[in-house]
């Protein structure tokens, strides 16, 4: 049943219950929405109608989501999946939300899934990065290669590598939120830094993952979280060139 998954997601991110203004059956919809990375058609809609329990429980997820900033929103989003996921959910919500964003890989040791959304992700980081260092942007058949070699490839990476796949979403927001929030002096100063070090496509994607997690810091969704221009974006970088590439070559 739907009710089963939404009361361990609230119980999984402990809340108190807030009054919205939002009708039962719309929390519902904007609940699972949110789950799914995008907006439902009718049929899947009138799938949803009917159960009052669990759109009332969608009440306070909804309040937690819109009280949160969008980084912070991608973050939670892929850790409710992942909490779908591995309670292994076949009602009608997990089905509209698989439909959605398929997961495409999972760590049953972790608890971490990849899904199709957080994979693209990635790969708009990498061509974000690739773009600003003059190399070439990842082509639809290098795309539908690694999405098909990611399952075998991701059991040889580590805990922390598969993390940052599966918070693709989260990181890659992260990122384009602390680019826009520079001055243009700041963007001058990373893109000519990225065009020096950058000088092949297999150090694109060490490149995207640095700034990822340097934006990720300042912001405060990673450690060391702080204050200041976009020169320490780049400084950050530099000082974590050491970084191995996931998948030599022009991986992930």
């Amino acid at each position: 049943m739907m009710r089963i998954a939404l009361i361990a997601m609230l119980v999984f991110l402990p809340m108190q219950r807030q009054t919205l203004a939002h009708p039962a059956s719309a929390d519902l919809a904007a609940c699972v929405e949110f789950l799914a990375g995008g907006s439902l058609t009718q049929d899947e809609q009138e799938r949803l109608a009917g159960d009052e329990a669990d759109a009332a429980a969608a009440s306070g997820l909804l309040h937690r989501i819109q009280h949160t900033d969008q980084v912070t929103r991608a973050g939670l989003r892929i850790r409710l999946l992942a909490d779908m996921y591995f309670r292994h959910s076949n009602d009608v919500m997990a089905d509209i939300v698989w439909r959605h964003d398929p997961v495409l890989v999972a760590d049953q040791h972790d608890r971490l899934i990849v899904t199709r959304g957080a994979f693209d992700r990635v790969i708009a980081s990498n061509d974000f990065v690739a773009s600003l260092a003059g190399q070439p942007i990842t082509s639809a058949e290098q795309r539908q290669r690694l999405a098909t070699q990611l399952p075998d490839q991701f059991a040889t990476l580590t805990s922390g590598q598969r993390q940052m796949l599966a918070f693709g979403e989260q990181r890659w927001l992260a990122l384009q939120q602390r680019w826009h929030a520079m001055n243009e002096a700041d963007r001058s100063r990373i893109a000519q830094q990225l065009r020096g070090q950058v000088t092949s496509p297999a150090l694109v994607a060490v490149a995207a993952r640095n700034l990822e997690q340097a934006a990720l810091n300042r912001n405060g969704n990673g450690r060391g979280a702080s204050s200041g221009s976009g020169a320490q974006l780049g400084q950050t970088m530099g000082a974590w060139w050491g970084m191995h590439s996931f998948l030599q070559g022009g991986g992930l």
